[in-house]
């Protein structure tokens, strides 16, 4: 039963490091950060960074640090755009303002 998952690993890594080969420089650097840091949350606990006393303040930084720095960089990648929400807003003030002129035409009839 192994083999058949270790295969099935297998072709899934092989599949997404072929479409790692299309992505655009922005999502390329988003899909680095994001290895990277799931080697550090994989390495780092062999030296001690997740013990509830850390042996090592430098570990422990580090560690932490890179995955604030992770949170952080998805949550900036993936935030809408400013345009794109002022955009809406307005549409949906606009779509207000005609709603209401409606209402107003039917009660002042």
């Amino acid at each position: 039963m192994y083999a058949i998952y270790l295969v099935w690993l297998l072709l899934l890594i092989g599949d997404a490091a072929r479409a790692l080969r299309q992505l655009t420089p922005a999502f390329t650097f988003i899909a680095g950060i994001t290895f990277l840091t799931m080697a550090i949350a994989l390495v780092f606990p062999f030296f001690g960074a997740e013990y509830t006393i850390p042996t090592s303040a430098a570990s422990f930084t580090i560690m932490f640090g890179s995955l604030n720095l992770y949170v952080y960089t998805m949550a900036f990648a993936y935030m809408p755009k400013l345009d794109d929400m002022a955009l809406a807003s307005t549409e949906v003030l606009e779509l207000r303002y005609k709603n209401r002129e409606k209402i107003c035409s039917l009660d002042c009839l």
